[in-house]
């Protein structure tokens, strides 16, 4: 039972109160929607509070690092500027910043807030089309054995799931990988109808 088997790794997500992982992250993003770079983050949770520290490994992104804890710093988002911001021909030296959470996501730097990050999240949000009683139905889920995942070159199982139709949402399947060993999320591809790659975690 492919869906019992994504309810106990969602379980054995929701029991690690704290880790630390190396995060890729890809996504089709910004005015154009154009698939961007691969992202290379280390990043660390806490579940409570709830807390998220990424540090960019990549030398092109505009900030070091962020730091988000639940009731902290007026549930604001601290980033560290690797680049000043831009004015016109002007760029500002780097600063310490506290924006709103949502701000990445208006500015497209991000598909989705820090506050959404986690393991656990990433499989509420894929268990919310099995429970949804309008969509469910019509979801489709296939195993399709052991890959060997990149970058890491790690075996895992992969899962398609496909999407009937549904309002505001562009993917139509995604590829859903858990680890072989540790049982637990090692990674996620969001496509669209047409083929083409919506998001890679």
């Amino acid at each position: 039972d492919p869906v019992a088997y994504l309810r106990e790794v969602a379980q054995r997500c929701r029991s690690l109160e704290q880790y630390e992982l190396t995060f890729h992250r890809q996504e089709r993003r910004g005015l154009a929607r154009q698939v961007g770079p691969a992202e290379t983050i280390r990043a660390k949770f806490r579940a409570n509070p709830f807390s998220v520290k990424f540090e960019r490994l990549d030398a092109e992104p505009d900030y070091y690092e962020s730091v988000y804890v639940a009731g902290q710093n007026d549930n604001k988002l601290i980033v560290r500027e690797r680049l000043g911001m831009q004015l016109g021909v002007i760029r500002l030296k780097p600063q310490i910043r506290i924006v709103d959470p949502l701000d990445p996501v208006k500015w497209g730097k991000s598909k989705n807030p820090v506050t959404d990050f986690g393991l656990a999240r990433m499989m509420e949000r894929t268990l919310l089309r099995f429970d949804d009683p309008a969509v469910g139905p019509n979801v489709r889920i296939a195993c399709q054995g052991l890959v060997d995942l990149e970058p890491m070159r790690r075996p895992a199982h992969r899962l398609r799931i496909d999407l009937p139709p549904i309002k505001g949402v562009d993917t139509k399947w995604q590829d859903l990988y858990i680890d072989a060993d540790t049982q637990l999320p090692a990674g996620s591809d969001l496509w669209l109808a047409d083929g083409r790659l919506d998001a890679r975690y």
